[in-house]
């Protein structure tokens, strides 16, 4: 192989080396070239020690170490064959022994090392040498329980109790959280007894406050010159006077602007350059009111004293990891942890240094930006030993920060290199994309990342084209979807369908369209004989985003797979993750029980029942009058209606046009459970799929490959575990994870974060408009590398205070969430070998001057210099392609489209949110058409509620209903997923996807209130999928026409009920709190009552609003829930 200049600079330097390697420079394969020249040259390879952070990276350097190593060989015998007969056996027989050294050497993870280490120094590491290595599960819940007992063991403790109080409103719950969060931090540090015992005052912080006060302030003021020598070019001249009046606001001299106002009529100047400029000072002047408020906070905090709550936190953290380490002594116990301290011990011990020395004499450690500040101690003593170092990493692409990793730990090998006795070499030159990527990613970086920003000084360090091609692409696209929005049916609105009609759709059918493009190049590619030594895959193509589980990923992934393009999708374990997973358990529920009236439906619209909406929508309504007619018992006593099971079995013996079609659909269940009666889970389902012909299905209604995998994974599942179909139901409900293959030749939709390391030949890094998660660095506590940082309790008042050392926390923690998302955004977009596309939906006017809140904020706001297209009206299903038509078509209302039908009878405790299945329903009208026919609002919908914005600022601002829709749906998420007995946030925010737009306060608070109303109920039922059909009367709608009645569908976010057949129901709202009393939610409710009532056999007593930030609001029943 040739190699660059540059390159061979780190290959032969002598001695210590540190490498600033950017993207695509070939890092890997010059750090094998550097061991293979040291092999050359005499060491030994069972000298050397080589670390990479996963194993996956370890087994690909043995594998081309291996390769690298045979070629020495070779080199080896050529020269014998050249007559260097000498020269060439010695060469020959280094390559032999470093290859017979191979299977045993020291390549692996920093992790199997120090266990070799910990092992063989037992001694000296203070560690159990029979101890076993215990997995992370294991891990995490020993700490849990640790924790929580530490809790339980300082209830005495009264700062402590005070701290409990402000995190949780039942005792333990968010505080173990929090706890458990200052000992992972303190384990990740060199020193944790001197994280736990650092006790800080509050006013050695005032410093900082005050540095942060004078940046602030001066960026506003460049803002306020820049704005009026703006304001002046353009002629307005007003705006440029006042303009001037930052320094004063600011310092308090003024209480207000001057008032000024610009009106474009009648306007003949430049009347898009006045408005830009206009526009800019109405931010301007916002974001000053934001500081002087945060200034305020600045001089509150010097009258509070917050470290003795904070060092109360830490007592609780050090009893914690002192029951931690006693646990897992008791039960013969190590984690990983252990082995990184044992190491780091053993490494310090005097009676092992010299040992170690001779047997170590060269480290090579990849990715060393992301180490944590443990890992860079035990570096540090493998130098202090005398070893030789090759250190190689790029500051710009560390994104680890949430495993505690950090950059500055090989920010500071760079900066000490010129005194620490090693050299730092730079890669720059990029060899794996295309000029155009290379010249793309440049004008965007150059003008975001500096050493202040970031850690590296772009501009001067930028990517260098390297010859990845000559042509290449790369494409920056804002989608507008302002002008279409999904529509529903005449007359027919759907609050399940009304929550996708958003950008996140538009942007889905943009991307889509990019895709197929890239597919049918590819195809074209390989069916060229010309290529036949150079075909590409449908791998070669990756859409990146933030998150790989939430509406768009889904979304896209339908759009694909009904073109028939396979994705692979990254991030989903759950089986509620996978639509036909969870379909294929409900089908299997029917099997197994008669009562399940939400399994019956699924069975009966699945290709075991073979029934259409329409068709199902006939059988309830005309079962019902069958039944009546036979004067059938309710299924329930008191029932004001038939449970779906009643009507289907009245249908089916009443001589009907599908009664036949019914008959035959009761055969084959009764025929199905006979089977699984004597067969295991895992036969009775492929007995199941195979005579419904269920995968055929899946592929039909847009599931895959993926879909496809999924099912195979459920049946694999009831393989491994080897029990009866009913049990295997049981431990479905459970939600377990499921091992699901990717497909070996699909498009690749992943999160940035796991493909660090890859390339695609083309790459879309999408929903960038994506807001950054902020929510570390507004708890009540905030944690960090700094310490343990809290608001101060004002017991007098109330409230809490933002402490000194919060603020400081908060703002140094922001900042550096700002540039770990602006180093993840380069290692999205260094991913890309021939063609980059870069898309986000638009942004609402006025939103994001410099904000840096998402990736679009990074390019349109700090990147000028990047040329970008016109807006992109997201296009037409027409003119994606024929088949996303009809897929658009089948697909309305499937992501969301489990209606959970009231009356589970047998199974009516059997209500865990988990298992809704994806049904396609009929739809005729829902609750929120006819809230809103109850409404005088012309505004009112919950489409897109006004969200309240966090405990401080409730109802100040309304924001646009895009983003409320986004954070509504992440509220109900959210509601869904926690325990209200026992809160776990982490848990919540692993699952929740958006979770950075909620409030864990508001969550706590919500469940709190929740678990009140759940007290003494027998069932609790959550996002509670229905259809039922309603009187005409109480639905309200004109439209209906003479219809008796109608079909109404809705989710019931809060079901209760309680041991005498009453029930209560709660719809959670983000709504401004002055428009929660309306006629449109008491029309709500009054319909979700009826439907509970008709439907399940229930007697709603109570109805209840509660909104994020208000509270419960009770809304009384007309007629007293009789």
């Amino acid at each position: 192989m040739t190699f660059t200049e540059e390159q061979k600079r780190v290959i032969f330097q002598e001695g210590s080396v540190v490498v600033s390697a950017g993207a695509g420079s070939g890092k890997t394969t010059v750090m094998i070239e550097r061991i293979a020249q040291k092999i050359k040259r005499g060491a030994s390879l069972d000298e050397m020690l080589i670390v990479t952070f996963t194993r996956a990276a370890a087994a690909d350097i043995r594998v081309k170490l291996s390769k690298r190593l045979y070629e020495l060989r070779r080199e080896g015998e050529e020269l014998v064959r050249a007559g260097l007969a000498e020269e060439g056996a010695a060469l020959a027989a280094k390559a032999e022994d470093a290859l017979a050294a191979m299977p045993v050497c020291n390549i692996g993870t920093l992790h199997s090392f120090c266990q070799k280490l910990v092992r063989a120094y037992y001694y000296a590491a203070g560690l159990d040498p029979a101890a076993t290595l215990a997995d992370e599960a294991e891990t995490q819940a020993i700490k849990t329980a640790c924790v929580k007992a530490a809790i339980e063991e300082l209830a005495d403790d009264a700062e402590l109790s005070v701290m409990l109080g402000v995190l949780s409103a039942r005792r333990g719950e968010r505080a173990a959280e929090t706890v458990e969060s200052i000992v992972d931090h303190a384990l990740s540090t060199d020193d944790p007894d001197g994280y736990l015992s650092a006790d800080k005052p509050d006013s050695e912080y005032f410093a900082e406050l005050d540095r942060m006060a004078d940046r602030r302030r001066a960026r506003l003021v460049r803002r306020g010159e820049e704005i009026r020598a703006r304001a002046e070019e353009v002629g307005l001249h007003a705006v440029a006077t006042v303009a001037g009046e930052v320094f004063d606001y600011l310092d308090g001299k003024i209480d207000a602007f001057t008032a000024t106002r610009y009106s474009a009529k009648n306007d003949d100047g430049d009347v898009a350059a006045k408005t830009e400029v206009n526009d800019a000072f109405k931010k301007l002047k916002d974001d000053c009111r934001k500081l002087r408020t945060k200034l305020g906070e600045f001089a509150r905090a010097r009258e509070v004293e917050s470290s003795g709550y904070a060092a109360a936190l830490r007592r609780a953290a050090r009893v914690a990891l002192d029951l931690f380490d006693a646990k897992k002594a008791a039960l013969g116990k190590i984690d990983y942890s252990d082995l990184e301290h044992g190491a780091r011990r053993v490494l310090s011990d005097d009676g092992c240094r010299a040992e170690i020395a001779a047997a170590v004499r060269y480290v090579f450690i990849d990715e060393y930006q992301d180490v944590n500040p443990l890992q860079d101690a035990i570096a540090d003593s493998f130098a202090a030993l005398g070893a030789e170092l090759f250190l190689v990493g790029d500051v710009k692409q560390s994104i680890y920060g949430f495993r505690r990793c950090t950059p500055e730990c090989f920010m500071r090998k760079c900066e000490a290199a010129a005194t620490g006795g090693y050299a730092h070499l730079r890669l720059n030159d990029n060899h794996r994309s295309s000029r155009a990527v290379v010249e793309f990613v440049n004008k965007v970086f150059t003008g975001l990342m500096t050493e202040e920003f970031g850690g590296e000084d772009y501009a001067h360090n930028k990517l260098v084209y390297a010859g990845g091609g000559d042509g290449g692409r790369a494409e920056y696209y804002v989608i507008d979807d302002s002008v279409r929005r999904a529509e529903a049916a005449d007359g027919v609105y759907s609050v399940v369908n009304a929550a996708e009609a958003d950008g996140a759709d538009a942007e889905a059918e943009f991307v889509a369209a990019k895709v197929i493009s890239y597919v049918d190049r590819i195809r074209r590619h390989n069916a060229d004989p010309k290529n036949a030594d150079r075909r590409k895959s449908l791998s070669d193509i990756a859409v990146l985003v933030r998150s790989a589980s939430g509406a768009f990923s889904d979304r896209l992934t339908e759009l694909l797979s009904a073109c028939g393009i396979p994705c692979n999708v990254g991030k989903k374990s759950k089986l509620s993750d996978f639509r036909e997973a969870k379909a294929l358990v409900e089908l299997a529920r029917c099997v197994d029980t008669r009562y399940d009236d939400l399994a019956l439906y699924v069975a009966l619209s699945s290709p075991m029942g073979g029934f259409t909406d329409g068709e199902l929508a006939e059988i309830a309504a005309v079962g019902e009058e069958k039944a009546r007619a036979r004067k059938l018992r309710p299924e329930r006593e008191g029932a004001h209606g038939y449970a779906f099971r009643q009507k289907a079995e009245a249908y089916r013996d009443g001589g009907l046009p599908l009664s036949a079609r019914l008959k035959e659909f009761y055969s084959r269940r009764e025929i199905f459970a006979r089977y699984a009666g004597c067969h295991d889970a895992a036969d009775s389902l492929g007995y199941i799929t195979s005579k419904t012909d269920f995968f055929r299905h899946v592929y039909e209604t847009g599931g895959g490959d993926g879909g496809a995998a999924a099912v195979q994974a459920v049946i694999a599942a009831a393989e491994a575990r080897r029990g009866s179909l009913h049990a295997f139901i049981a431990y479905c409900d459970g939600d377990p994870t499921l091992e699901v293959a990717p497909a070996s030749d699909a498009v690749s939709i992943a999160t940035i974060h796991s493909s660090k390391g890859l390339e695609y030949e083309y790459c879309i890094v999408a929903d960038a408009a994506h807001s950054f998660n902020m929510s570390d660095v507004r708890d009540r506590v905030i944690v960090s590398d700094r310490g343990v940082a809290v608001k101060y309790p004002d017991a007098q008042k109330g409230e809490l205070v933002p402490s000194a050392p919060w603020l400081a926390a908060g703002g140094v923690g922001a900042e550096k969430i700002a540039e770990e998302e602006l180093r993840l955004f380069y290692v999205a977009l260094t991913r890309a070998k021939t063609e980059l596309v870069v898309c986000g939906k638009r942004r609402k006017r006025g939103e994001g001057y410099v904000r840096q809140t998402d990736f679009m904020d990074n390019i349109a706001a700090l990147a000028p210099d990047v040329e970008f297209a016109p807006p992109v009206v997201a296009p037409e299903p027409s003119r994606v392609d024929a088949a996303v038509e009809t897929a658009v078509r089948n697909i309305c209302d499937f992501d969301y489209g489990a209606r959970k039908l009231f009356g589970d009878g047998a199974a009516g405790d059997r209500v865990t949110g988990k298992q809704r299945a994806m049904l396609k329903i009929p739809l005729k009208t829902c609750v929120t058409a006819a809230a809103a026919a109850a409404s005088d609002d012309d505004d009112q919908t919950s489409v897109a509620p006004i969200l309240i914005e966090d405990e401080e600022r409730h109802c100040r601002k309304r924001i646009g209903h895009a983003d409320a829709a986004a954070r509504g749906t992440a509220y109900h998420r959210a509601m869904e997923l926690v325990d209200f007995d026992a809160p776990d946030m982490e848990g919540v925010k692993s699952r929740c996807d958006g979770f950075e737009l909620v409030d864990a306060d508001d969550i706590l608070a919500a469940a709190a209130a929740m678990k009140k109303l759940c007290a003494g109920a027998s069932t609790v039922a959550r996002e509670r999928y229905f259809i039922a059909d309603l009187p005409r009367r109480l639905v309200g709608l004109p439209e209906l026409g003479a219809e008796k009645n109608m079909l109404v569908q809705g989710v019931i976010d809060l079901l209760i009920v309680y041991p005498d057949g009453t029930a209560a129901i709660v719809d959670y709202k983000t709504t401004e709190f002055s428009r929660l009393d309306s006629a449109a939610y008491r029309t709500q409710l009054e319909l979700y009552a009826a439907a509970a009532e008709r439907a399940g056999g229930l007697r709603v007593t109570h109805t209840y609003l509660y909104s994020f930030g208000h509270g419960l609001l009770e809304f009384p029943r007309a007629d007293g829930g009789e």
